[in-house]
C-alpha cells in the first residue's frame, strides 16, 4: 500500500469495521465465513484504495466491496435460494426493541418473543430486499447510500424497503398471536 494512504485505509478501518462485520454477519449467518469476508473486504480496499476520489464515496465503496463479495461466495457454493438458514441469536439485543427498563416482565418476555419473530420473518426476506433493510434500518444508511452500495437506482432501494417492511408486517400479523403490542413499534 501506498505509504500516503495508510492514515486514510487505518481511518476508514476504525470508522466502519464493525458496522462491516456486522453486515455481514447479517447477510452470511455464519461467523467463519463472515471473518472471511470481512477480511478479503480489508484486503481490496487495500489494494482499491488509490482509485477511489471522494471521501463520502467511500463508506458505500466499502460496503459494495462486501456485497459483492457475498454474492461471489453464493455462487461459489451454488446457492440457488434468496433465503438463508435461520441461526439461534438473543433477540434482545435487536435494535427492534425499545429501551423499555420500566415495563414488566410479561412485556419485556412478549417483546422478546415478537424480536424473535422480527429476526425470523427478516431471515425469510429475499436476499435483494433483506440487503436493503439491514443497510436501511440496523446500518442507518439512506436511500441514497443504499443505491450507491448495491448499485440500484434510488427508487428500487425504497421500493424494496417498502416491500421487505410488508412482508414482515404480514408475516407478523398472520403468524403471531399480538396482544397489545403495535407493529410499528417493531417495523
Amino acid at each position: 500500500m501506498n505509504q500516503d494512504l495508510k492514515p486514510v485505509f487505518d481511518q476508514l478501518y476504525d470508522l466502519h469495521k464493525a458496522a462491516i462485520f456486522r453486515y455481514i454477519c447479517y447477510l452470511t449467518r455464519d461467523r467463519a465465513v463472515s471473518e472471511d469476508l470481512f477480511q478479503e473486504t480489508w484486503l481490496r480496499v487495500v489494494k482499491h484504495l488509490g482509485q477511489v476520489p471522494a471521501v463520502k464515496e467511500k463508506k458505500s465503496w466499502i460496503y459494495a466491496i462486501a456485497t459483492n463479495l457475498y454474492r461471489d461466495h453464493l455462487r461459489k457454493m451454488k446457492v440457488r435460494s434468496v433465503f438463508l438458514t435461520r441461526v439461534e441469536r438473543d433477540p434482545s439485543r435487536t435494535r427492534f426493541l425499545g429501551d423499555e427498563d420500566n415495563s414488566g416482565p410479561e412485556i419485556r418476555a412478549e417483546q422478546q418473543e415478537m424480536a424473535a419473530a422480527v429476526m425470523e420473518a427478516l431471515d425469510r426476506l429475499p436476499l435483494k430486499m433483506r440487503q436493503v433493510f439491514i443497510l436501511r434500518e440496523i446500518e442507518g444508511f439512506s436511500y441514497e447510500e443504499i443505491a450507491d452500495s448495491l448499485s440500484l437506482p434510488r427508487g428500487t432501494a425504497k421500493s424494496r424497503m417498502h416491500r421487505a417492511i410488508r412482508l414482515i408486517r404480514q408475516e407478523l400479523e398472520n403468524n403471531y398471536p399480538i396482544s397489545g403490542i403495535h407493529l410499528g413499534d417493531f417495523v
